[in-house]
């Protein structure tokens, strides 16, 4: 599949992929701007791959840079000045 689905707490479903990322403008003042096109296609690929193929509609939408460590190795652990603060995160880039 070209997008990958992943539910939130609140049952909401949270849509991610390599190519919709490249569709992403970033302007010049640090702000976004992401194409009709791009969340219907993304929304087109959920639907697409879930069970009864049901029709996603977008309620909100969010773009922001990912966490992605500079190593490509996973970053686990405690944050040494903030007390019973762990953090986990990786993305493969």
């Amino acid at each position: 599949p070209r997008v990958a689905v992943r539910p939130t707490p609140d049952g909401a479903l949270v849509l991610d992929s390599a190519w919709s990322e490249e569709e992403v403008v970033v302007n010049s003042d640090g702000t976004y701007t992401v194409h009709d096109k791009t969340v219907k296609g993304l929304l087109d690929e959920a639907s697409a791959v879930l069970d009864g193929n049901l029709r996603l509609q977008l309620a909100t939408y969010a773009v922001g840079p990912k966490p992605i460590p500079g190593d490509g190795e996973p970053v686990l652990g405690s944050v040494e000045t903030v007390a019973g603060l762990h953090v986990a995160f990786s993305h493969s880039g």
